[in-house]
């Protein structure tokens, strides 16, 4: 069956590599369609810290097929254009991916195997959230989707056995001036809790709790994480060994 991973890109410099080299060899084809402005529903003045040609220059280590689209301002629009170029593509299976998503191999070979003996149209997946390091992490039982079957005909959703592993997401392990032009650009800005970014995530220490930036109640609790565990897939990322981002 063939597998095809896509990107859809506006930004993504500090983790992308990273990302790319945690997928490049369990996927046929890798697509990144880049939107030169944000398409999360909010726009800013702001200048995005990462440039186009920044992201290129990493793409191109790994294969992908770019493409540029036109910004409709939206993460839908946004989304199903990569998805319809992975159709184009041949794609029996889409693995739909985010720059700050890492997969282990053993995690994303025993994943790919169940999605590909399974008959569900659509896959979510578990995940762990890095927390202004590699060194502490926040779980939920949120699943995000990761995979589809275009041609399956049954439509219904899949869990991916939890056993098999979680995502690594590092979307809040990245420096604050990139934190900072994310928030303007979210696409849950009118569900954010008021002051996140200057009270809870840029002032955070050990012990603070209660940090999801919609969520509140100790939806998010961070908690130490043995970042050794982490090694083989980014033990020469420039954070891994980074108390505080």
């Amino acid at each position: 069956m063939k597998v095809v991973a896509y990107y859809a890109l506006h930004y993504g410099q500090e983790w992308l590599e990273w990302s790319l080299q945690s997928i490049r060899q369990f996927v046929d084809e890798i697509i990144i369609v880049y939107a030169p402005a944000p398409s999360f529903g909010h726009g800013t003045n702001a200048v995005c810290p990462d440039t186009r040609e920044d992201l290129m220059d990493i793409a191109k280590e790994y294969d992908v097929l770019w493409s540029d689209v036109k910004n409709s301002h939206w993460e839908g629009n946004h989304r199903d254009a990569a998805v319809q170029m992975c159709i184009d593509e041949g794609a029996d299976i889409i693995m739909p991916i985010d720059h700050d998503e890492i997969w282990d191999p053993i995690t994303l070979r025993k994943t790919l195997d169940f999605v590909m003996s399974s008959s569900q149209q659509n896959y979510i997946v578990p995940m762990q959230h890095y927390w202004r390091s590699v060194g502490y992490v926040c779980y939920d039982e949120a699943r995000p989707l990761r995979f589809i079957k275009p041609k399956a005909d049954n439509k219904d959703t899949a869990y991916t056995p939890k056993e098999y592993g979680n995502v690594y997401h590092f979307g809040y392990a990245q420096s604050v001036a990139l934190m900072r032009y994310k928030w303007l650009i979210h696409g849950h800005l009118a569900e954010l809790r008021p002051n996140w970014l200057e009270k809870i995530f840029i002032p955070w220490q050990p012990g603070m709790l209660d940090v999801h930036p919609t969520n509140e109640r100790n939806f998010w609790d961070p908690v130490p994480f043995n970042r050794l565990h982490l090694e083989h897939l980014i033990g020469d990322h420039p954070y891994y060994d980074v108390d505080l981002i």
